[in-house]
């Protein structure tokens, strides 16, 4: 779904606050273990195929991890708030698709001895032309 992935890059990639946030720093998969903090990490959890009579759609989940080395939970608060408005219910340019939409399912925060972890994982639907 390289298509998709492409399109999440090109819409963090046009300057706005949660690129400001993160100084740019996403990373597909996997951050080297020098990622300077913060960064986000974006994966693919799952990838189902329907098909309704005539038309094709691909029922996608992904993962978008932020990850902040800060004492407070503050900074990494305002980087999920504008990773939703970035993304929440928002039309990508998918190649091949027509994006039907982009929904927020759920989100986790969690802390270890290194870093913050704000979890948010969003359906993303689409139709195949």
């Amino acid at each position: 779904m390289k298509a998709l992935f492409d399109a999440i890059n090109d819409k963090f990639k046009v300057y706005n606050p949660f690129y400001a946030d993160i100084n740019g720093r996403m990373y597909f998969t996997q951050a080297s273990q020098k990622a300077i903090f913060p960064y986000c990490v974006y994966s693919l959890i799952s990838d189902m195929y329907e098909y309704q009579f005539t038309e094709e759609f691909s029922n996608i989940k992904i993962q978008f991890s932020i990850f902040d080395n800060a004492e407070s939970s503050v900074n990494i608060e305002k980087y999920f708030e504008d990773l939703k408005t970035l993304y929440d219910w928002c039309t990508l340019s998918v190649s091949g698709y027509t994006s039907v939409y982009m929904r927020r399912e759920q989100s986790r925060l969690l802390r270890d001895d290194r870093a913050w972890h704000r979890a948010v994982d969003y359906r993303c639907y689409l139709e195949k032309n």
